[in-house]
């Protein structure tokens, strides 16, 4: 069985290729966007979602699937990435889902929903549910 450790959304994450550390840099919870508009945005930012696994018991390798939904306020979801978690040869395994922008409807609480398919015939499951809030200001 595969765990979940956690999931993050940050401005950027990056992985020590000497000693495997992960360092996350600028975790993202709130957005304040400077607009006149009062509806839809397409905002260009870049963000990541950062996603860290391991194996439940350390001793027994194991794969999964993981995918990612984009939730606006008003429920509408959105699949925004996915991937397979392979701890066939490590102990943890880290994914990062890369985004060089958003579509935002408005402001509110947007969440990004991580959901796990430990085999393919398996229901998903919502392993995180990551907030972010947006607040529109008027632009000055």
């Amino acid at each position: 069985m595969i765990n979940h450790v956690f999931s993050i959304i940050c401005e950027h994450s990056s992985i020590d290729s000497e000693t495997n550390t992960a360092s996350i840099l600028g975790v993202l919870e709130h957005l304040t966007v400077f607009t006149d508009e009062s509806g839809d945005l397409n905002l260009p930012l870049q963000f990541e979602i950062f996603s860290h696994w391991a194996r439940e018991n350390v001793d027994q390798p194991d794969q999964g699937q993981v995918r990612v939904y984009f939730c606006a306020p008003s429920g509408q979801k959105k699949l925004t990435g996915s991937g397979s978690i392979d701890l066939s040869s490590v102990t943890f395994y880290r994914i990062r889902f890369r985004y060089n922008g958003i579509e935002l409807s408005g402001p509110g609480l947007y969440k990004f929903f991580v959901e796990y398919q430990p085999t393919e015939d398996a229901e998903w499951v919502v392993v995180a549910q990551l907030p972010l809030l947006v607040t529109y200001a008027a632009s000055k």
